[in-house]
């Protein structure tokens, strides 16, 4: 026996009785992640910026992915307490007060720490690594190699790695 009215249509539905709006969100968003021009259908989170894509494109270790990572997050600790201009504006929230004193004299010095070992790299491997972390532009071929170093040098500073190890996987 069939009831009068409208006919429920058979779909999956929520707890209060409505259809159900999800569309399987965690395959929609990595959908959206796949269309991507920049990442060519990899969902790997390195490809999300030019120093990861630089570091899949070479296959370097994870190792120097992540000194790479590092060096770039203390440079924009430094900057932003010390109000310098950057390229990118990000929405921060804060207390407004800024880091004390004395931490901002820490980054300072582990900045500079970092930069020194680079610099045993060569002129070309610190400039080249700055280029790829802090100002997110594409390096030419010739800059490859002594990206590569000024790395290796960083992630031995860092302690991540040891001296004289491949960097490559």
């Amino acid at each position: 026996m069939s009831r009068p009215g409208r006919k429920r249509a058979i779909v999956a539905r929520e707890k209060n009785g409505r259809p159900s709006r999800a569309q399987h969100p965690v395959e929609a968003m990595e959908a959206v992640v796949l269309a991507q021009p920049h990442r060519r259908g990899s969902t790997d989170r390195r490809c999300a910026s030019v120093f990861g894509r630089f570091c899949l494109r070479l296959k370097l270790r994870q190792e120097l992915t992540e000194a790479g990572e590092e060096y770039a997050a203390t440079v924009k600790r430094w900057r932003a307490a010390k109000g310098v201009p950057t390229p990118f504006h990000n929405e921060a929230s804060g207390s407004g007060r800024g880091a004390a004193d004395a931490t901002v004299a820490i980054w300072q010095r582990q900045m500079l720490a970092m930069e020194r070992a680079m610099m045993e790299a060569g002129l070309k491997a610190l400039l080249a690594v700055k280029q790829l972390t802090l100002d997110g532009n594409e390096l030419g071929m010739d800059q490859d190699g002594p990206a590569v170093e000024g790395l290796m040098a960083l992630a031995v500073h860092l302690g991540v790695m040891r001296k004289g190890a491949h960097p490559w996987m």
